[in-house]
């Protein structure tokens, strides 16, 4: 049996006029159908709506406010990306992770 783990970040700016909700929560599983090899995904997917809060391009990092009002100092990994925002943008965080299981042949050894 083989597992594996997969973790992504995305962050996107929210577009004029969308509606997004401050937080959200998605889980789901899905396992092979009858006569396939066996196996299954189980994923969970969240997202917070957060508000830049300040923006400092000396040191590349952003604040950012979230839903409840906290404030988290982030370093961007590029900080070409900050030239994009001001003070007021509203980003879309989203955290997606999943486990794959499936069976696999035994490697030799």
């Amino acid at each position: 049996m083989v597992a594996h783990f997969y973790e992504v970040v995305t962050i996107r700016k929210k577009k004029p006029g969308e509606t997004v909700p401050t937080a959200s929560l998605k889980e789901g599983i899905a396992t092979a159908q009858p006569g396939q090899v066996p196996g299954a995904v189980a994923g969970q997917r969240a997202s917070v709506l957060v508000t830049v809060d300040a923006i400092d391009e000396a040191n590349g990092t952003v604040s950012v406010k979230g839903p409840d009002g906290t404030v988290e100092k982030v370093k961007a990994r590029d900080r070409r990306n900050l030239k994009k925002l001001k003070v007021g943008d509203e980003l879309v965080v989203t955290l997606a992770r999943a486990v794959a299981i499936s069976l696999d042949k035994e490697s030799p050894g």
